[in-house]
């Protein structure tokens, strides 16, 4: 009987009482056992239209012997009973009812990617189902829930863009900087060499030596509170040593597949929270990205 775990999100209506009937509704499903749920959390919408009204998010723990795909069908029925609609991607909704977790299997099907592809930087997910389910751990990522989310709350302000085509890296790191007022890690490496002739490091070395949040080697360089977040963009290739992701180990990786390009799901195993994206809608992959960023750090 395969342990799941489900995010649940309103923020339509009365949203306390849309979360407890879905919980009915939940326990009354065939071959299912409600085991645990969080406490409720009232959170910022990410992404989607501006001006929505914040979510209430909690995390449910069942057994279940329906088949993962049976499984996600009865919970967007649930969905469909309580009022949701789909006409917008991120728009407010009544109810929200996510399949995060199916014991430790991986689905990767037209309507269904179990683990959810966006739970791992997902604070408004990772918040309450640590709560019930901290040592759950989550394939793909090889990370347990408690581990991620205290790695979102520990780790640099710091986001790696990646793939095997630099240009594009490059290209969304730049939109992001300029979208989010954030700062190139490159750029800030050449600045405080430029004010400090005393520094001879080279950018790796400057990378391995900075402090947990891009304490900059210069006392006059640029208050490392103000950077938010620093983004860099390198050359994804898979004879790349894995040290290349030690030096600052990064918030968030994103991946990003050039059009016709070998898919994300090809490159090397990114350990961590991961975004994965490909490049045939730009807008939309910016847009993901965007929502990403704000998912790590709400603030």
């Amino acid at each position: 009987m395969p342990r799941s775990l489900l995010a649940l999100g309103a923020n339509l209506g009365n949203r306390e009482e849309t979360l407890r009937n879905a919980l009915r509704e939940i326990s009354a499903l065939p071959q299912t056992r409600l085991l645990a749920r969080s406490t409720w959390h009232e959170t910022p919408a990410v992404g989607g239209p501006a001006g929505q009204q914040e979510f209430l998010n909690g995390a449910v723990l069942v057994d279940t012997c329906l088949e993962a795909e049976i499984l996600a069908s009865h919970l967007q029925q649930i969905e469909t009973r309580q009022g949701r609609e789909r006409k917008i991607r991120w728009a407010a909704r009544t109810l929200d009812i996510d399949l995060l977790l199916y014991g430790s299997e991986i689905v990767d099907t037209p309507g269904l990617s179990i683990p959810h592809p966006r739970m791992t930087f997902r604070r408004f997910v990772l918040v309450p189902a640590n709560e019930i389910a901290g040592q759950m751990v989550v394939p793909l990522a090889g990370w347990t829930i408690a581990g991620l989310l205290n790695h979102l709350s520990t780790a640099a302000r710091y986001v790696v863009i990646t793939s095997d085509d630099p240009g594009l890296a490059d290209w969304l790191a730049s939109h992001l900087c300029q979208q989010l007022n954030a700062l190139r890690l490159e750029d800030i490496f050449a600045k405080t060499q430029a004010e400090d002739d005393s520094q001879h490091l080279s950018l790796v070395e400057w990378q391995r030596h900075s402090e947990l949040r891009i304490r900059l080697p210069s006392q006059n360089s640029i208050e490392a509170e103000n950077i938010v977040p620093v983004i860099s963009s390198f050359l994804l290739q898979p004879q790349m040593p894995r040290s290349r992701f030690d030096f600052v180990q990064p918030a968030l990786t994103i991946a990003i597949a050039p059009p016709g390009g070998v898919s994300c799901s090809e490159v090397p195993k990114i350990h961590g929270p991961l975004l994965r994206l490909d490049a045939d809608d730009l807008k939309c992959a910016i847009a993901e990205a965007r929502a990403a960023i704000s998912a790590v750090w709400p603030d």
